[in-house]
């Protein structure tokens, strides 16, 4: 029987991605973050969020909250319109493994994606695209090695993860 845990996106995080739908007056990106400073003053700051669910099995999942901050901000002129759009992306983790002397393994995918003897199982908010009036977009989300965040700006690459995930707004 397979154990499965949920850590999605919380209400707070949800509240804070919607603050991303007004216009833009700057953003500030580094590795571990992405900073957003809309020209109504609100700033919010997506990252990755970890939880051990149990030993040795790790569950990551997009985060956002409004915070104060003084970043070096960027212009963000593609998204200063106001108008963006955002969409959040479920995702899936699991084990599989762990008896007798055998490596356990975690994976990370989309949701369904998980073979028939996955041990454990987690529902996971994976990314978030905020796409822009002007066809711009950037895609936010959980990166491949544990701990790490990834924002992609290149079109062709939000195109085929969208597209991966069956999104066809």
């Amino acid at each position: 029987m397979t154990r499965a845990y949920s850590y999605q996106a919380t209400e707070t995080t949800i509240e804070a991605l919607r603050q991303l739908r007004a216009p833009w007056q700057g953003v500030h990106i580094t590795e571990r973050a992405v900073t957003v400073l809309t020209t109504e003053g609100i700033t919010v700051r997506i990252t990755v969020e970890e939880s051990e669910a149990e030993p040795d099995f790790v569950l990551s999942r997009i985060c956002a909250a409004v915070v104060l901050t003084s970043e070096p901000w960027t212009p963000a002129e593609d998204f200063a319109t106001g108008r963006n759009d955002i969409v959040l992306f479920a995702g899936a983790t699991w084990s599989v493994g762990g008896g007798d002397a055998e490596q356990v393994v975690q994976f990370s995918g989309k949701p369904g994606q998980q073979p028939d003897d996955a041990e454990i199982l987690g529902a996971t908010t994976e990314a978030v695209v905020v796409a822009a009036s002007t066809g711009t977009g950037l895609l936010l989300r959980v990166g491949i090695k544990p701990g790490t965040f990834e924002c992609i700006s290149d079109r062709h690459a939000i195109a085929a993860y969208v597209s991966e995930r069956g999104y066809t707004g």
